[in-house]
């Protein structure tokens, strides 16, 4: 992974116009789409980025999909698959997306796409450091909690102790940080621990991303959007305001 296409910004976000944007390493957010453009999106780990636009796809429902390298060029995937619900990057250009069937597929900028798992309910899932992560329930009609698996050999494993965050993502190393009562938590890929993921946001965490570093969404809001926060390495893990708002965040593999 490389500092590459929408690697080059730490953080890629979506503002409450449904337009994309990225932010350079001085905090500073530059527009990559017009307005109305996406409603979810990711980075893939060569930097690909990945939006699930608000066009309705006509092949099976959800949204269409679109790529693009960074530069705010997209490219729709055309192709006779399904439509998105839930979007996540994966390895090399590669995006795994949710279909409305709990479907979890993968595609390519090219447009080859597979089947990966199909099951029971997904409300929210990730995919990072080799790992699927998933909100997703155990059994028909059951509420959808914690589990996950590696990505090579699907078999999910409901995490102890059942938790039921409401915002999930996978980091670089394959565990999942998550939003759980308003609060940013962690979960290890070993089933073995969970804890804080960070201070100053107690309380006020709406959304979380984390690939190479880590970024949320907050509950304070103004007509501008919600303020973005930002996890600095610093006495034990501190989340500071950014100056960016927006309604939905984008960790990338962005290194320093």
């Amino acid at each position: 992974m490389s500092n590459s296409k929408g690697n080059q910004y730490p953080l890629w976000g979506i503002n409450i116009s449904y337009q994309v944007f990225a932010v350079d390493t001085n905090g500073h957010a530059t527009t990559k789409s017009n307005v109305n453009f996406a409603m979810k999106m990711a980075i893939s780990e060569d930097g690909t980025v990945w939006a699930l636009s608000t066009t309705p796809d006509p092949d099976g429902g959800g949204s269409k999909l679109f790529w693009s390298n960074g530069d705010g060029h997209w490219t729709e995937i055309n192709t006779p698959d399904p439509g998105g619900i839930g979007i996540a990057g994966g390895e090399g250009d590669k995006c795994y997306y949710l279909t409305y069937d709990n479907e979890i597929r993968s595609m390519d900028t090219s447009g080859n796409s597979a089947s990966v798992y199909k099951g029971n309910y997904i409300a929210d899932f990730d995919y990072g450091g080799g790992m699927f992560w998933a909100l997703m329930a155990e059994q028909t009609g059951g509420a959808p909690c914690l589990q996950y698996t590696p990505a090579s050999s699907i078999s999910w494993k409901v995490f102890q102790g059942k938790p039921e965050p409401v915002s999930i993502s996978a980091n670089y190393q394959g565990n999942c940080i998550a939003i759980n009562s308003f609060d940013p938590v962690y979960y290890l890929k070993d089933g073995s621990s969970t804890g804080s993921a960070g201070a100053g946001v107690a309380g006020k965490a709406l959304q979380i991303s984390a690939k190479n570093w880590t970024f949320l969404v907050s509950t304070d809001a103004n007509s501008e959007g919600n303020l973005l926060y930002e996890w600095q390495d610093s006495a034990g893990g501190t989340f500071f305001p950014m100056s960016v708002r927006g309604m939905i965040a984008a960790a990338s593999y962005y290194r320093k």
